[in-house]
């Protein structure tokens, strides 16, 4: 995965050369779950480590070299003066991959996947007349399209979803907040869900799957795997306020085992 942007100073680049195949195993001790809930995800999320070191739950295995080659990659980020977390949850069985969960970071636009979802489910009416304005935002990140219907409908139903996700409600207060990678999992876990047992949901869930920029979905796309992402990003510094984050999120729905991954810059 490389973490860059056309025409965007992203954080460097740093490149894990290595086939998909075998790397990361789950491994049979750990029972499949049949039914995934918001509960069950909010409660795996809440107990994972606030640690420096890349922490690998009961369940979850990795190659020696895959291992290597991850730690680099944020040693590489770390040394040019960047933070990075990232999580990783297998749906299926709780198996977790994390880094320092808990760091904060600004949300940029990753903050639209939640905002657009919450409104939809929320309020569904008002899809009747703003599904242009809503799929923009999330398709293309328009940030018009976004401030419009933040300044037309509020933060009542995206201050829901927090509640719902169990993350702080001042999320809500800001068009772009900051959060950390546990707050901003919890959120997916909410669109996780949502789109699995809602009609609206999941109607809703295929605007996730083509965003024009993204981290994940490329990759992923190359593999045939189908995603659910909205990425975030800025660089913007001018002599008073410095705003620098690559961030991507969703759900990798990797036959047999789905997961819910976020990596912030």
């Amino acid at each position: 995965l490389v973490i860059s942007e056309a025409g965007v100073s992203a954080a460097p680049a740093a490149v894990i050369n290595s086939q998909p195949a075998e790397q990361v195993t789950i491994t049979e001790q750990l029972e499949e779950r049949d039914d995934i809930t918001l509960s069950m995800l909010e409660e795996d999320l809440d107990a994972l480590i606030d640690s420096d070191e890349i922490e690998l739950s009961e369940g979850i295995a990795l190659d020696e070299e895959t291992l290597e080659a991850l730690s680099d990659a944020v040693s590489e980020l770390e040394e040019a003066g960047y933070s990075v977390s990232f999580i990783l949850e297998d749906l299926n069985t709780g198996a977790q991959l994390s880094y320092q969960p808990d760091v904060m970071y600004y949300a940029a636009s990753s903050i639209k996947a939640f905002y657009v979802a919450s409104l939809a489910a929320e309020y569904p009416q008002v899809l009747s007349t703003e599904t242009d304005a809503m799929m923009r935002a999330i398709l293309y990140s328009d940030n018009d399209a976004y401030e419009y219907l933040r300044n037309t409908y509020g933060k009542e139903y995206i201050r829901d979803w927090c509640l719902k996700s169990g993350v702080r409600t001042d999320i809500a207060e800001e068009m772009y907040p900051d959060y950390t990678a546990r707050e901003l999992a919890k959120l997916w876990a909410v669109n996780a869900v949502w789109f699995e047992d809602d009609e609206i949901g999941q109607a809703v869930s295929s605007w996730y799957e083509s965003p024009n920029y993204s981290i994940i979905h490329p990759y992923c796309s190359e593999l045939g795997i189908t995603t659910r992402t909205k990425a975030g990003w800025i660089t913007y510094h001018d002599g008073i306020e410095d705003l620098e984050a690559t961030i991507d999120g969703g759900i990798v729905y990797e036959p047999g085992h789905p997961f819910l991954l976020v990596i912030m810059t």
